[in-house]
């Protein structure tokens, strides 16, 4: 199975290498970084979806490498960085609508709607979908830099996340209200920032 998997999957990436279209958008990615990072990633992140969508997760990150990561390293971002980037968002390609291949089988199994399944699997992974870009701004989340820097990067991941899950779940603890659920969001996402200032006022 693995390698009929891999070997669709080369297929594909050969007809996108063949065809010009993986250094259209590879192309089209590096000139967009060249104004602002952000740009950049988040096409980085919609591409990988969209070629992840319906496909295992090994071909999805296999066909998506081979369109980001060029793009990715044209503009001087860090290979491990890069790559996380890429495999976490081929993950999660599998819970994206429209396709969703997992939520069909979660919403099988439930015997719930699937689309409805595949926006509640995206609400309760909605901080998958922002950890790859903390990659990115925070290499000492790979391991990258010192101890106290490294130390720092995980606990306040952490409380982050934590906090964005209760502000899109509702419930930390006990059941939070819509002043809460902002503060938290709030919070979250200052905790996910590099900055140091960002993070004390998230803690606080």
């Amino acid at each position: 199975m693995i390698a009929v998997i891999l070997a669709v999957a080369q297929i594909i990436a050969t007809v996108i290498g063949r065809t010009g279209l993986g250094g259209k958008l590879s192309g089209l990615i590096a000139t967009m970084g060249e104004s602002t990072l952000l740009i950049t990633l988040i096409l980085g992140m919609v591409v990988t979806i969209i070629l992840g969508m319906g496909v295992p997760t090994v071909a999805a990150y296999m066909l998506s490498a081979s369109v980001i990561a060029s793009a990715f390293a044209a503009i001087g971002l860090p290979v491990l960085a890069t790559h996380m980037f890429i495999l976490y968002y081929a993950i999660l390609s599998g819970i994206t609508p429209p396709v969703a291949l997992a939520a069909y089988v979660a919403s099988g199994i439930a015997k719930a709607h699937w689309f409805k399944t595949a926006l509640a699997g995206c609400k309760i992974g909605l901080s998958g979908f922002l950890i790859p870009f903390m990659f990115i701004y925070r290499p000492a989340l790979l391991g990258q830099g010192s101890v106290i820097e490294v130390s720092l990067a995980v606990i306040t991941a952490i409380f982050g996340i934590v906090a964005l899950g209760g502000a899109t779940i509702g419930y930390l603890v006990v059941h939070t209200t819509f002043v809460w659920r902002i503060i938290l969001l709030i919070s979250a996402l200052l905790l996910m920032t590099p900055r140091l200032w960002g993070n004390i006022i998230g803690l606080c």
